[in-house]
């Protein structure tokens, strides 16, 4: 910084024999990632668009071989955003592909990998609530959540069909938030079905009156007394853990009271906790459990510090996830 450039100019994308576009790039504090679009069939992947992917330490020669970020793209790829943190890199990514019932307009697709490690066979679908064109993405991340706006032709919530701006974010290693529209019938729709309801004299309702019109539902009300509002039942059910190490999660996070979970555990898995430079805290085993409690101490016994601990969880065939939990007694 302050600095001249060099004369030498790196080229990253040496095997690409096609159009290379659009390059994203972030940095940590020892290595260089970028991402870009690229029209190369590399590897399989065919000469539509596809988003390509290398990184390399700070100094150092880029590596010979190219990723791709997009496999399971069998559309067109555009305009990817990266960013990086202590362990995993991430990448959006606009998308044409009819990816898990997303339709061939432009969707905003996601992956993220450990550092050093491979891309995931499954993509995941950002906009699963747009149904027109979603585009150009950004994303950026903390300890604990992974955040991407794009921009959105959708009429969602009243928006309008002109481009708007549109967001989502979730935990690292999380789903993405679903929320699909609700279809209210409307009154004027031909009646299927029709009855007459009259207050019984004695109701508490004076007036008599009737209604003749499409009927989904009628409940039951006693003649002497008065109907009640719906109640809605607020009380959400404990989810089945799914024991997948793709699907682990940690909450609450940040950690703010005497413990953590940690759910979605296949069996016999062996937890390490460490501390963000690399000390172990806390090793735990499952014991076949789906879920286990961190107390938030070592091993010794003693609370731990407040800050950024790293969770590893290993299979017993060898499968890695990574994660982090914040912990805020303050």
């Amino acid at each position: 910084i302050g600095g001249s450039w060099p004369a030498a100019t790196e080229v990253v994308s040496t095997e690409s024999t096609e159009i290379s576009y659009e390059p994203a790039i972030a940095v940590d504090s020892t290595n260089v990632y970028i991402a870009w679009m690229d029209r190369t069939n590399y590897g399989g992947s065919g000469t539509d668009w596809d988003i390509s992917f290398k990184s390399k330490p700070i100094g150092g020669s880029w590596p010979a071989a190219t990723e791709v970020i997009s496999t399971e793209s069998t559309g067109e790829s555009w305009y990817p955003a990266i960013a990086v943190d202590l362990m995993n890199v991430y990448v959006a990514w606009e998308d044409a592909t009819s990816y898990g019932g997303s339709d061939t307009d432009r969707d905003i697709f996601f992956k993220s990998k450990p550092i050093g490690g491979s891309w995931p066979a499954t993509t995941e679908v950002v906009s699963t609530e747009s149904t027109n064109e979603s585009r150009y993405p950004a994303i950026a991340i903390d300890s604990t959540d992974v955040y991407i706006t794009w921009r959105d032709r959708t009429n969602y919530g009243g928006s309008g069909t002109d481009d708007d701006i549109f967001f989502k974010s979730k935990p690292i290693g999380g789903s993405w938030p679903f929320d699909p529209p609700t279809h209210t019938p409307t009154a004027t729709s031909t009646p299927t079905h029709s009855a007459t309801l009259t207050n019984s004299p004695t109701s508490t309702n004076t007036p008599t009156a009737s209604l003749t019109g499409t009927i989904t539902h009628t409940p039951t009300i006693s003649p002497t007394q008065t109907a009640q509002p719906t109640l809605t039942n607020t009380l959400t059910p404990t989810p089945t853990p799914v024991r997948d190490i793709n699907r682990v999660i940690v909450y609450p996070n940040p950690a703010f009271g005497k413990e953590v979970t940690i759910t979605n555990l296949p069996e016999n898995v062996n937890i390490k906790i460490y501390t963000i430079v690399g000390e172990l805290v806390r090793q735990i085993d499952s014991k076949g459990k789906a879920k286990v409690d961190w107390d938030l101490k070592t091993a010794s016994g003693k609370s731990v510090a407040d800050g950024l601990y790293l969770i590893i969880v290993e299979d017993r065939n060898g499968k890695v996830w990574h994660g982090r939990c914040v912990v805020i007694r303050r």
